[in-house]
This record gives structure tokens, C-alpha cells and sequence, in this order.
């Protein structure tokens, strides 16, 4: 059985290291709402949802399998 991107990804969306990779992203990306802690913590859990899915076999983007679907690509 191949492994899941999607569910190891999910599985780190619940550590610290999650949310400073997501914020670091934003400032990375110059996104306006990088200072907002709100807006990147539903974003963090919007990623969550997409990975959910994604490991559930759910295609979410046209160019990547469901289980291929990483945290980057989650957050994008």
C-alpha cells in the first residue's frame, strides 16, 4: 500500500511547528494578513479540512492525487 502524504501532513497540523510553518509562509508569500493570528489559525484548520478530505480520498486539486496532497499545497 503506497503512503499517504495527505495523512502524514494531518497528522503535523496539530503541532506548534504547524502554525510557525504557516505563519512563516504567509511573511514568505508577503500576504496582507500575516500579522493576523485569527486569520492564520482558521487557515491552519481550513488546511486541516483539506488534508482530511485529501486522505479520504476526496481530489481537491486537478494536478495532484488525493494522497499526494501535501501541507504546502493544503495551505496554498
Amino acid at each position: 500500500m503506497a503512503k499517504s502524504v495527505a495523512k502524514a501532513c494531518l497528522r503535523f497540523t496539530g503541532l506548534f511547528e504547524a502554525e510557525l510553518l504557516t505563519e512563516l509562509m504567509l511573511r514568505f508569500w508577503k500576504h496582507p494578513l500575516a500579522d493576523d493570528a485569527e486569520f492564520r489559525s482558521n487557515l491552519l484548520e481550513s488546511a486541516a479540512d483539506v488534508l482530511r478530505a485529501s486522505a479520504d480520498g476526496e481530489r481537491i486539486f486537478d494536478e495532484l492525487k488525493p494522497n499526494r496532497v501535501n501541507f504546502v499545497a493544503a495551505i496554498w
